[in-house]
């Protein structure tokens, strides 16, 4: 798994744990509902990388609880 993959698991994850439907928080960040659907799947995006203080308000959460998850301990160390 890479560092996108991760990111886009763990915001699903926190989609269905908060309640929060896609959209909605493509709305509350400022990016198109495509641009969290690619996310979502995995593919690159930098624009989501540099909404990430965006993503954890948004989930109301901290840096630190976001990047606590089993997904980032299966990044592929290159």
């Amino acid at each position: 798994m890479n560092k996108y993959e991760a990111i886009g698991f763990r915001i699903n994850e926190l989609c269905k744990e908060k309640g929060v439907a896609k959209i909605r928080l493509a709305d509350r960040i400022g990016v198109s509902y495509e641009t969290i659907l690619r996310v979502t799947r995995g593919e690159k995006s930098d624009l989501i990388m540099e909404k990430m203080l965006e993503i954890f308000w948004a989930f109301r959460i901290t840096a630190a609880e976001f990047f606590r998850s089993p997904f980032f301990d299966r990044i592929d160390k290159e």
